[in-house]
């Protein structure tokens, strides 16, 4: 039989004693990286040059910097190809992606038996106007159901852009060859999936 972890030999013991919960997170913070990659590669149907679309985000630091940068860089091209609106809508979601990723990354962790998992936004308990008694007071209880619900937000926005991308494609080609017959899209729109709550209500 396998020992049970100590969770004294863990930075994140809460996270041993939920390792479902945990995985979703781990699944978050480390797949947020994939939807950046999705981003660099709408950039790149438009642009067509690599070295250009690879520079061009990522020298510059910051999520929120490079998804600015991109729509800077590309927006153009999807509106005349009369897919701006699926574009604004996937850069939309890419930001909710995006909160959602950064609360966990810049959070602290806290775990009860009773209460589970919570996480603790110090950057959000430092703008409240009232005294601070205790780190823990502003805790936010995470579900493993909500978890579910943004990872697969995520999946979704990804599919989304690999959609989007490829219509970018499509629209091109068919602006060069016009009345040319095109082979079925690889990729269809996916399902809407509405946006997760970004965070649970506060422990009261």
């Amino acid at each position: 039989m396998a020992e049970h972890p100590d969770v004294r030999d863990s930075v994140l013991p809460g996270f041993i004693s939920r390792p479902e919960e945990a995985s979703i997170i781990g699944g978050i913070l480390a797949g947020y990286g994939e939807l950046e990659m999705e981003l660099c590669a709408c950039a790149y149907a438009a642009t067509e040059n690599f070295d250009l679309t690879i520079k061009g985000l990522f020298r510059v630091r910051g999520e929120e910097n490079r998804i600015r940068r991109a729509v800077a860089m590309v927006k153009h091209h999807y509106v005349a190809a009369g897919l701006g609106d699926i574009f604004d809508s996937v850069i939309e979601d890419l930001h909710w992606c995006r909160q959602i990723r950064n609360q966990y990354a810049h959070s602290q962790w806290y775990y009860t038996e009773a209460e589970g998992l919570c996480f603790v936004d110090l950057e959000h308990t430092a703008r409240s106007s009232s005294p601070i008694e205790a780190v823990v007071e502003r805790r936010f209880p995470l579900t493993l159901a909500l978890l579910k619900q943004q990872e697969g937000f995520f999946v979704y926005v990804r599919r989304k852009f690999w959609y989007v991308a490829e219509a970018y494609r499509r629209a091109q080609r068919q602006a060069r060859c016009p009345g040319s017959i095109l082979p079925n899209p690889i990729f269809t729109l996916p399902k809407m999936v509405i946006k997760p709550p970004k965070r649970p209500k506060r422990h009261k």
